[in-house]
Parts: C-alpha cells; structure tokens; sequence
C-alpha cells in the first residue's frame, strides 16, 4: 500500500489544528489549534476535525461525548500523531493518520468491562507502527471496522481483539512484523465472538503466529473466521505451510479451514522505505476495494 496524501473527500473540516498554531486560537484553518487533544475537545458531535501536515507529539482521547466525531488528515496533507489515543465515544472515525510511539498506538473501548462497550468505531486507511506494544488495541467494544490500515513493527500485537471486541470486521489492511499480527482472544467472563478477518495481507510475524488465539479462561469465542487472507511467515516453529495461522490443537475460538487462506509471500516493494504494497497479484487484489 503507498502513503501518499489523502485525496479530497465530501466531508469538510469542521476545525484544524497545527504543530504551527495556538490552542488560544479561533480553530480555522488561518488560525488553528497548536494540540490535537484540543482539537478534539472543541469539537462537537459529528464534526470533522483536521490535522495539518506535521507531528503532533502527545496522547490524544475521544470521549464519550464526541459521538460521530472524525479524526483525519488535512487534505493533501500528512499528520503524524506520536504517542498513545485512545477512543471511547461512538461513531468515532480516525482515518489517513501515521500513529507511531505509543504502547498502544490507538486504543479502542474501556478497559473497565464493567464500563459500557465502545460502539461502530471505523479505523480507515491509516499507518501504524513503532508501537511498543499494540499498534491497534480493541478491548470493549462492538461493530469496529479496521479498514485500509497498514500497522507494522507493534513489538506485540499488530491488531489485538481482546477480551471483548463483538462483531469486529478486519479487512483490507496489511499487518507486516509485529510480535503478531492479529490475536483473537478473551478473558474476564468475556469473550471476542462474531468477528471477521479477511481480505488482508498478514506476514511475518517476529515472536509468533499471524493469527493466534488467546482466550485465557471460559467462555471462548465463537463464530470467528479467518478466510480469503494472504499469509507468510518462514519461521519454522509458527507453521509455515499455514502462513503462520495457528493450527489445531492449540487454536481456540476462530476458524480457519485449510484453503481458507492464500500462502504467499506478498513481496513488497520496499518494506524498508514503508512502502508495503505487494507486487504478488493475489495479495494485491484482496486490498482492492
């Protein structure tokens, strides 16, 4: 997948922030907030704020306040957002951001499960990396959508759906060197179920599957499928004839048939300049729209 500059789309932006502006500012685009946090707070539900070209250096939280809310890039340009964000209101899209340097880089839903869970979150076209745990973290929360995303080099889990992530649908995205790129699992009387992972390119993982399964007590998951993914690892112990999804026994509450997946090695462009866009025909055409 290439990086370059988000295209214009319908949505207008509603305020920008700047590492240039003023969080004394007025939010327009001639004179723009300095922080994206405050960016965020000015805005109101459904609004569409904007991250001008640059890195903003903080943590960033949507509340439960900023139902509809989106998050994005300024058209035409590049936003960097270093640290760690976390997203609890609904509706809530985060779209064409580079998120890097947080221990998760985005966090969606409450770690308190007593909490209510965090509901049609949409991640789209996003790149994520250096996360020094997750790059995508979804813990409880229902109907999210990681679409688009290209998430390398998380230290633990590229994508994590876990403990509670109902109904979550992962697609399009390419996963490349993190600890493992997607893990599926539950705990605390929870249990991700109902989630689909499918049309991504997923490959090698550094300290374990593409796919795992973590579910560390009763219930497990169900109706999860793995299908119609390419995969790669050439890691011995992470079964390379499977692209490195977790076989029986030790997979627990998702499904993967044999076939289900295409084992390929993607065989990017140039993963060392961030450009992971396969030149294997295969694993191209299932990041197409």
């Amino acid at each position: 997948m290439s990086f370059e500059p988000l295209p214009a789309i319908e949505t207008e932006c509603t305020m920008f922030a700047s590492p240039d502006g003023d969080d004394s500012a007025s939010g327009d685009f001639a004179a723009p907030f300095h922080t994206a946090q405050r960016l965020v707070a000015m805005l109101r539900p459904g609004d569409v704020g904007c991250l001008r070209a640059g890195t903003y250096v903080e943590d960033v939280q949507i509340d439960d306040t900023k139902s509809g809310l989106v998050l994005r890039s300024a058209n035409g340009e590049q936003a960097i957002v270093r640290g760690s964000m976390l997203v609890v209101g609904n509706d809530v899209t985060i779209r064409g951001l580079d998120l890097t340097g947080g221990v998760a880089c985005l966090t969606i839903g409450r770690r308190d499960l007593s909490q209510p869970p965090t509901e049609r979150v949409h991640v789209e076209a996003n790149r994520i990396y250096g996360c020094t745990m997750d790059g995508i973290y979804v813990t409880n929360a229902t109907d999210t959508r990681l679409s688009g995303n290209t998430i390398f080099g998380a230290s633990t889990n590229g994508i994590e759906l876990y403990p509670s992530a109902q109904r979550s649908i992962v697609d399009r995205n390419v996963a490349d060197g993190n600890g493992t790129n997607v893990i599926i699992g539950g705990n605390e009387g929870e249990a991700t179920s109902d989630s689909l992972v499918h049309h991504n390119v997923l490959s090698n993982a550094t300290a374990g599957y593409n796919v795992d399964s973590y579910f560390l007590a009763a219930p497990i998951g169900t109706n999860n499928v793995v299908r119609d993914n390419c995969v790669w690892t050439t890691n011995m112990a992470y079964a390379p004839e499977q692209g490195g999804i977790e076989p029986p026994p030790g997979r627990m509450g998702f499904e993967a048939a044999p076939g289900d997946n295409f084992v390929l090695d993607p065989a990017y462009v140039d993963p060392g300049a961030m450009n992971f866009t396969p030149t294997n025909e295969t694993c191209a055409a299932l990041l197409l729209p």
